[in-house]
């Protein structure tokens, strides 16, 4: 988990806390020709899971590629399914214009609000809100923003339910991408309030293809895993190597469905005692349990018959822990 080491060059040991400044924030606001894309949620829809998931949405997607400064980017899909870019600069709108239009959305009664992520400075993840999930390449966003530079589809699919985007990044070595998306369906088979509802985690990988021929690139779907749960999460992101996914939720999730043949490595569980089982990607034996709180990291291991306290060597350092035991149990 090298992605969650803290860096400790960032503390300030001065630091006393946060103090509340009584200035009132910069607001810049325009008129827009056509209202924002807003699905509210229907009366079947008003449960804990599903107002905890949908909510709460930001229709503004702040590009955080771009070189920020006085000038910001941000995103926002019109009534219309139209991806539109305000440029703001300094406090005033400069400009809006249209950067793509979603083709044939097929609004349903379980439709949601569109989402948009981008996992690279050149590459954006469009969910419609019915199922519909789009790569779209948008070149170079660094560059001069004032430039209306059209989106084009790199790849799209088809889910079976109306989902949102919660996380997708690119991987740098290989260029694939990964998009996390979650979505809720009713549990036909429970007669319990608390698994009433399956939440559902797909996380979908295109990979990339360069054609010799033409120099250009294109996406095809590389893999689909699905986890399944009865609680919505409170946080769930892909790991930046792109081998797992970080779940933060009150009930634990579990691999449904994988293409890959070879069990994938990001499958997860949550033992009965609140243990999380970490799975070696070569054998599906059990290493070792860890949990934690604010004050202390426990790990437990199965120890061979025999084993004393003093066969057990532990080396602490500022990043790691490491155990070994005596060569006669080697």
């Amino acid at each position: 988990m090298e992605s969650l080491r803290p860096n400790r060059q960032l503390l300030n040991p001065k630091f006393e806390g946060y103090k509340l400044a009584l200035d009132p924030l910069t607001l810049s606001s325009t008129r827009l020709l056509s209202s924002l894309n807003n699905v509210p949620l229907r009366e079947e829809s008003f449960s804990l899971q599903h107002i905890r998931a949908f909510g709460n949405h930001n229709h503004l997607v702040i590009d955080s590629w771009t070189d920020g400064g006085k000038t910001e980017v941000v995103y926002f899909v019109n009534e219309n399914y139209e991806v539109q870019r305000a440029v703001v600069k300094d406090t005033d709108v400069s400009s809006i214009d249209t950067v793509f239009k979603t083709p044939a959305v097929e609004k349903t009664e379980e439709s949601l609000n569109s989402t948009l992520f981008f996992p690279s400075q050149s590459l954006a993840c469009l969910c419609d809100g019915s199922g519909k999930l789009y790569l779209l390449q948008t070149g170079d966003r660094i560059g001069d923003v004032s430039q209306n530079a059209s989106w084009k589809v790199g790849s799209v699919y088809q889910f079976d339910q109306p989902s949102l985007i919660l996380h997708a990044i690119q991987s740098p070595e290989t260029g694939c991408v990964s998009c996390l998306l979650l979505s809720i369906t009713e549990n036909d088979a429970s007669m319990s309030v608390k698994d009433a509802h399956n939440v559902h985690l797909e996380l979908i990988t295109f990979s990339q293809v360069n054609c010799s021929a033409t120099g250009s690139i294109s996406y095809s779907c590389e893999m689909l895993q699905q986890f399944r749960g009865h609680s919505a999460p409170v946080y769930a992101g892909i790991e930046c190597g792109g081998t797992a996914i970080l779940v933060a939720s009150e009930r634990p999730f579990s691999l449904v469905k994988g293409d890959s043949e070879e069990k994938p490595s990001g499958s997860f569980h949550s033992a009965d005692d609140g243990m999380a089982e970490v799975k070696s990607r070569s054998s599906s034996a059990i290493v070792y349990k860890w949990s934690q709180d604010s004050e202390d990291v426990t790990v437990k291991f199965v120890l061979p018959d025999g084993t004393k306290k003093d066969d057990i060597a532990c080396n602490v350092t500022a990043d790691s822990v490491t155990f070994k035991l005596a060569k006669r149990f080697c």
